[in-house]
C-alpha cells in the first residue's frame, strides 16, 4: 500500500450549511505510485464538513 500523503485541499463555501463547511482533499500512495493507479479509491477527491470557529 505504502504510505498515504494527503494534498490540495480546497474549502467550497458555497456548499455551507448548518453543518459546517463542505472541504475537499486528495490522496495518494508515497511510496509506492504503480500502485495508487490500481487503487481507483485512493485517487477519487475525499470530502468532509468542518465547522470553522473564529479565533479570538
Amino acid at each position: 500500500m505504502g504510505t498515504r500523503i494527503a494534498f490540495n485541499p480546497h474549502v467550497h463555501p458555497q456548499f455551507r450549511n448548518r453543518a459546517g463547511t463542505l472541504v475537499s482533499y486528495d490522496v495518494n500512495n508515497w511510496n509506492n505510485a504503480p500502485a495508487s493507479h490500481r487503487d481507483l479509491d485512493t485517487n477519487r477527491p475525499k470530502f468532509l464538513r468542518a465547522r470553522f470557529v473564529p479565533v479570538r
